[in-house]
C-alpha cells in the first residue's frame, strides 16, 4: 500500500515538475516568432545586394493626411514637384560609416507653410530603443534579402498601410537619392503596384499587379536591364496584431 502511494505521488510531480524541471509552456509568439505589435519587412534583390553603392528604401504610408491616401510612389520621392507625396515614413537601409549596413527610419512632416496643398519635409531621425528595430541584412543566406523587423509603435498612423519598395543612389541626411527602382512595371515611372496591410490582421495583405493578395509578392520580369543588386526581386510583409 506504502509502495503504491509512493509510485503515485512520484507520477503526479512528474507530470507537474517533471522530475525537478519546472514544466511551464513557453510564452507564445506571433507569426515568425514576432512579438505582438511588431512586423517584419523583406526586400528581395535579383543579384547580392550592394548597401555601399544603393539605399534600399521601404516607403510607408499610414494614412496621417487623409488628402494623401495612397501608394507612396518613388517618382514623387523629391521636393518639387512631388515634396514626398503620398510618404509618412522612409525606412533606409545601407553601409553607414564604417560599411556595415544599418536601418534607419525618418518621418515626413506636413510643412505648416505649404499653403493648400499639404507639401511634407523630412523629419528628425528617429531614434528607437535597444531592439526596437533590427536588421538583419543577409535574411535568407543568400545575400539577395533582407529583413527589418521593427515595434510598430514607432510608426503612427491608422490600421491600414500602403508600403512600397524602393531603390535609390546614396542621399543626404535622410533624403534618398535619385530613383533607380522601385516596386511595379514601370520602375521608378510605376503608378500600378499597390499593396496595402492590415495591422489588425496577421495575414491580411493585398497586392495589386502581382497575382492578387497576399503578404508574399514578386516581381515577374520587372526591370532587367539593371544591375543585379538593384532588381527588386519581391518582398513580404509579415505582421503581429495588437501591441506590445
Amino acid at each position: 500500500m506504502l509502495r503504491t502511494v509512493i509510485f503515485r505521488v512520484c507520477v503526479l510531480t512528474l507530470t507537474l515538475a517533471a522530475c525537478g524541471h519546472q514544466v511551464t509552456p513557453d510564452r507564445l509568439n506571433g507569426p515568425a516568432g514576432l512579438q505582438p505589435g511588431q512586423m517584419q519587412i523583406k526586400f528581395n534583390t535579383q543579384g547580392t545586394l550592394d548597401f555601399a553603392d544603393y539605399w534600399y528604401i521601404l516607403a510607408v504610408n499610414t494614412g496621417q493626411v487623409p488628402s494623401q491616401s495612397g501608394e507612396p510612389y518613388v517618382m514623387y520621392a523629391n521636393q518639387a514637384p512631388g515634396y514626398w507625396k503620398n510618404l509618412d515614413y522612409a525606412i533606409e537601409v545601407y553601409a553607414e560609416a564604417g560599411g556595415q549596413p544599418a536601418a534607419t527610419m525618418y518621418p515626413f512632416v506636413v510643412n505648416a507653410g505649404g499653403g493648400p496643398t499639404p507639401i511634407k519635409v523630412i523629419g528628425p531621425k528617429i531614434l528607437p530603443t535597444s531592439g526596437a528595430i533590427v536588421l538583419n541584412p543577409n535574411c535568407n543566406g543568400l545575400g539577395t534579402q533582407f529583413c527589418v523587423t521593427f515595434d510598430r509603435s514607432l510608426l503612427h498612423g491608422s490600421s491600414t498601410w500602403y508600403v512600397n519598395w524602393w531603390v535609390t543612389l546614396p542621399g543626404i541626411g535622410g533624403a534618398p537619392g535619385a530613383p533607380v527602382n522601385a516596386a511595379g512595371p514601370s520602375g521608378v515611372s510605376d503608378q500600378l503596384f499597390a499593396f496595402t496591410v492590415d495591422t489588425t490582421a496577421t495575414a491580411s495583405c493585398t497586392a495589386v499587379t502581382v497575382g492578387g493578395a497576399g503578404c508574399l509578392w514578386n516581381a515577374p520580369g520587372w526591370v532587367s536591364a539593371l544591375p543585379g543588386a538593384a532588381q527588386i526581386a519581391g518582398g513580404q510583409i509579415i505582421n503581429a496584431p495588437g501591441s506590445p
